[in-house]
């Protein structure tokens, strides 16, 4: 088989076992996916009333420093950006582990963790990435997972992460347990010290 690359990070795929090529295939078709809506006019004329902070895709170009990768799942983005990325899901974590072997030049590493409780000192980051996570995370531990958050980012660290709009997903997808509005997270954000 030939190897393939995803995110910038090429990957032996002979002898892969087959849930770990169908993850990395799926995220492949994702990445195209994402590439052909960034190239559509319609994302063009959106862009144009957009802030610059609010117009890019790819939640890793926005990334910098010294990253950790909350809900990395089977971990392309944390192998990408050389990151640390923690899961609870162990079946990801194993597709990850395999991913990170197969990977030509990653330095990456994986570990089971919650979003809620952080392994982690205080100010320990440049950057926490965390993409369609947080909709997955209890009500009731959104404000915990946020202080963590918080916490282990060094002072003016950045929290990136996508969650879809409480006002467009009606009825909530399967397992969306905490959506909210735009504002509702700036409120959210601005409890646990973000600004």
């Amino acid at each position: 088989m030939e190897p393939l690359t995803v995110k910038g990070v090429t990957f032996r795929t002979d002898g892969m076992t087959p849930e770990a090529l169908a993850y990395l295939r799926q995220k492949s078709g994702r990445v195209i996916r994402r590439e052909k809506l960034r190239n559509h006019p319609l994302h063009w004329l959106i862009r144009t009333f957009l802030p610059a902070d609010y117009q890019c895709l790819d939640l890793e170009s926005m990334a910098g420093g010294k990253v950790l990768v909350v809900g990395c799942s089977g971990g392309i983005e944390t192998l990408g950006l050389q990151a640390l990325g923690i899961d609870i899901n162990h079946r990801a974590l194993r597709i990850a582990a395999e991913l990170r072997q197969r990977a030509q030049g990653v330095t990456s590493h994986f570990l089971a963790a919650s979003g809620c409780d952080l392994p982690f000192g205080a100010g320990g980051f440049d950057c926490l990435l965390s993409d369609n996570v947080v909709e997955h995370i209890p009500p009731a531990a959104v404000p915990r997972h946020l202080r963590e958050a918080r916490r282990v980012l060094r002072p003016g660290g950045r929290y990136i992460f996508t969650t879809p709009n409480r006002l467009f997903e009606v009825p909530a997808e399967e397992g969306h347990v905490s959506l909210h509005s735009f504002a509702e997270w700036e409120t959210l954000l601005t409890e646990a010290g973000f600004r």
